[in-house]
């Protein structure tokens, strides 16, 4: 039962985050350019599709689409980590530390989507 209950709590997480994609565009295209990635509007988009297609997943009965989604969406932080949150590139000390902060985050969700995948049977 709590482990229904945290999924559910972590497929609100990406579905939310997914739907600012597309609510919040802008910001987060802004966001990629000061990070020199190419094709901002689109990354943008289909990060956000794929945050609430997988999302959703989660939600599923089947273990073949939870594993699938929980691996996808590992994959997609731990990219997000190395490209968007390269705090390594950040000279400024506020948006290092915001960048670290955000790196590490991606790296504890990213193990965690891997354990959750190798949970469901």
């Amino acid at each position: 039962m709590l482990k229904t209950a945290l999924i559910i709590f972590l497929a609100l997480f990406f579905i939310f985050n997914g739907v600012n994609h597309f609510i919040n565009p802008l910001i987060l295209e802004e966001y990629m350019h000061k990070r020199q990635i190419k094709y901002g509007p689109l990354l943008v988009k289909l990060s956000g599709f794929l945050l609430i297609v997988c999302g959703v997943g989660l939600l599923f009965p089947s273990s073949f689409v939870k594993i699938s989604s929980s691996v996808a969406l590992a994959v997609f932080v731990l990219l997000a980590a190395f490209l968007v949150h390269a705090f390594w590139k950040e000279e400024d000390k506020s948006l290092r530390l915001l960048e670290t902060q955000n790196f590490i985050k991606n790296f504890v969700i990213f193990f965690e989507m891997l354990y959750l995948a190798s949970t469901f049977k």
